[in-house]
């Protein structure tokens, strides 16, 4: 038994050595944590070209720049259904849209590199919940939006919070990957779908041949 607990002892010794004299500095590669950062970043794409944009909500609500028409229609389809097919295969699981009526106002532009910023009208409780998200999905041209609640199910929200007191929330987009002249923009919510489109145009400090 001895030569087994000499080589195990033998061992050890030497891991540690070489660990000790030639493990580079820095922190350590952590897979989950590099996975998620990248899930953070601002614009992530997949391999269908769609860009997943993180929409912010701002802190204070701006004056409406410019005006844009938007067409609204009853959807009775299931959203699978109606967005574009490689959409449903981003999405990891189909999410649970916001019930109520959208009223929305939208900067009638794009500007490039900036923030593009939608305000949407909704109830109080729901506009302050962390668990309203304005989900973002962009590929060609057209930006995807989904009027969303992080729930597993609509009845994990209280039915007050529905009924509460109108609120205005605004909304911001980054505009990274957009390259189109113009964008056709679809905001999806239970029932509902809201279409509209608008110019894109260069940032005044972007030079024409960019």
């Amino acid at each position: 038994m001895w030569p087994i607990a000499l080589a195990i002892v033998v061992f050890i010794v030497g891991y540690t050595y070489i660990t000790l004299n030639y493990r580079k500095d820095g922190e350590a590669y952590e897979p989950f944590q590099a996975m998620e950062d990248r899930r953070e970043n601002i614009v992530d794409k997949n391999y269908y070209d769609w860009f997943r944009l993180k929409t912010e909500r701002a802190e204070n609500v701006s004056a409406s720049v410019g005006s844009v028409t938007i067409k609204t229609v009853e959807q009775s389809k299931p959203l699978e259904n109606v967005i574009p097919e490689q959409l449903v295969f981003y999405i990891p699981t189909r999410p649970v849209l916001l019930p109520n009526e959208l009223s929305i106002d939208s900067d009638s532009e794009i500007v490039s590199g900036q923030p593009y910023k939608i305000r949407l009208e909704l109830p109080k409780a729901i506009g302050q919940d962390e668990r309203f998200h304005l989900q973002s999905f962009y590929k060609e041209g057209s930006i995807h939006l989904l009027a969303s609640l992080f729930v597993k199910d609509i009845k994990d929200i209280d039915e007050a919070a529905f009924a509460s007191p109108k609120g205005t929330f605004e909304f911001h987009i980054p505009t990274d990957p957009i390259e189109a002249k113009r964008a056709k923009c679809y905001l999806y919510n239970e029932g509902l779908l809201h279409t509209w489109s608008i110019p894109v145009t260069k940032s005044a400090t972007e030079s024409p041949e960019s």
